[in-house]
């Protein structure tokens, strides 16, 4: 449901854009931003303390392929500009993280003929997710003193904006783990899902360079902000709360909070 929410609000405003493109009252805005988030709880959500309780795991392989710290998210909105300095209107993101780690494990439980204990290999994957959509408020530092009146043409082409993001949505914490071995080398542990409803508020400040004055395709350039948002602690579908190894005083929660940088451009005038 939400991949389809975000399909339609995309194609929307893709064509709103270029229907009102002829008036240059709005304009359609794409970005792509990495984000260093703060995610120390689910960093640490380890289920492999219940493969340890049945194999008695001697060669503990938890190598990281990727970081659930280090994320990315798309952000698409439409702006209407009542204001030469000034435009407001609906934006979207989405984004994401994920933790790939490999298990290597020795099975005591179901020992070989020989005397041996055969390997058991794995692998899990968290990814963490969060879609949201809101409303966006642009002030334009360049219209303000009038950088198109200057007599430097490069001066003329800048673009500097300062902007503020208020946005909610859903956020889910997922995990795919499986373990093969020479007996049952399709053996699934489990899927679980975990989600939140989260708010996020972001600042940024925008450096762009007008590349064509008439073109449908107008603005490019790099964004640097700050983003806040936590989630309440995660849920699954019975209600239950996710914990931390077990522990069922602690609840995870996910923690978006963080600076970001990326490239943005624009469409429409």
């Amino acid at each position: 449901m939400p991949k389809l929410f975000y399909i339609l609000v995309y194609s929307f405003a893709f064509s709103s854009a270029l229907i009102a493109q002829e008036k240059g009252d709005f304009h359609f805005e794409f970005g792509v931003n990495a984000i260093k988030y703060n995610m120390s709880e689910p960093q640490n959500y380890d289920d492999l303390d219940t493969l340890y309780d049945y194999y008695d795991d001697v060669n503990k392989v938890n190598k990281k392929f990727n970081n659930m710290n280090q994320g990315i998210s798309y952000d698409v909105g439409i702006f209407y500009q009542p204001l030469r300095w000034m435009d407001f209107g609906l934006t979207t993101s989405y984004q994401s993280s994920k933790l790939l780690r490999n298990i290597l494990a020795l099975n005591y439980a179901n020992p070989s003929p020989d005397g041996t204990y055969p390997e058991i290999n794995g692998s899990i994957e968290n990814k963490i997710t969060a879609y949201s959509a809101g409303v966006g408020l642009q002030l334009y530092v360049n219209k303000l003193f009038y950088f198109e009146e200057k007599n430097s043409p490069l001066l003329r082409k800048i673009a500097v904006s300062i902007g503020f993001k208020a946005m909610y949505g859903l956020s889910e914490f997922t995990e795919k783990s499986g373990l093969h071995n020479s007996t049952n080398p399709n053996w699934e542990i489990q899927n679980i899902r975990y989600s939140g409803t989260n708010f996020l508020y972001r600042t940024e400040l925008k450096l762009g360079y007008h590349l064509f004055h008439k073109s449908l395709f107008s603005d490019v350039g790099l964004k640097i902000g700050y983003q806040y948002g936590k989630t309440k602690p995660l849920k699954n579908f019975a209600g239950y709360k996710l914990s931390i190894n077990n522990n069922t005083t602690s609840n995870v929660t996910l923690n978006f909070s963080s600076i970001y940088y990326g490239i943005y451009f624009i469409i429409g005038r």
